[in-house]
């Protein structure tokens, strides 16, 4: 098998400019969410404080205990929810 995906974003053939309304686009229904999303020209680490996740109802078992272990190790006062359409 050869795989000749993207190795980094400045493969792509657009500008940054050009893909920011890729990612910075949410639909209506969203807006509730209070989300914030940070995107940067090169790959690091942005110092935030995580308050709370919110998992999908429809999250795995395994990806919710992973990232609850995960959010326990980065700080033991993240709140931890599971959103149920109802």
């Amino acid at each position: 098998m050869v795989y000749n995906g993207l190795s980094c974003l400045e493969i792509l053939p657009y500008k940054l400019e050009d893909i920011k309304p890729i990612f910075l686009n949410k639909l209506k229904e969203w807006k509730y969410e209070n989300e914030f999303r940070i995107i940067t020209e090169k790959q690091g680490y942005i110092d935030i404080e995580i308050k709370k996740i919110i998992f999908g109802s429809e999250s795995s078992k395994f990806d919710k205990e992973l990232i609850t272990k995960l959010a326990e190790n980065i700080h033991p006062n993240i709140e931890l929810e599971t959103y149920y359409d109802v």
